[in-house]
């Protein structure tokens, strides 16, 4: 979401850039392949799908390096989309790296306790306008 006009309760334990994740592309593509799925994502992108509403339904950490903070995040219209953009990566490329599976949310800034992101679950959330990133290549 655009976090000059986002207004939630959690906002202040999103990051500048926050986001949910819609697919995982691979760490390794070749810049024809990069090419390719941006085309795919900027073309989902012109689908009139915002605002989309969202609840936050829970808190939980990922273990990296070190422990990210996230809040999960529910949506049937984020599914929907992720969903759409499945098929058309697995039509064109007839796989998608999908080893880690999907849990779509929010990851919060550094330092956020659990304790902070479950105060504002079942909060619903709305995200005014659609951003699509593919890698560093951005198409609003």
């Amino acid at each position: 979401p655009d976090m000059n006009t986002f207004e939630h309760p959690l906002k202040e334990f999103f990051p500048a850039d926050a986001h949910v994740t819609l697919v995982h592309l691979g760490k390794k593509n070749s810049a024809l392949q990069v090419v390719q799925i941006c085309d795919i994502v900027h073309r989902l992108q012109q689908r009139p799908a915002a605002p989309i509403k969202a609840e936050l339904t829970g808190a939980g950490v990922f273990y990296r390096r070190n422990p990210t903070p996230i809040a999960l995040v529910n949506s049937g219209q984020i599914f929907d989309l992720r969903s759409t953009l499945m098929a058309k990566l697995r039509f064109t490329y007839g796989f998608v790296d999908d080893k880690y599976g999907f849990i779509p949310h929010i990851t919060l800034i550094e330092g956020t306790t659990m304790g902070d992101a479950l105060c504002y679950a079942s909060t619903p959330i709305v995200f005014p306008t659609i951003t699509v990133v593919c890698g560093d290549h951005w198409a609003s």
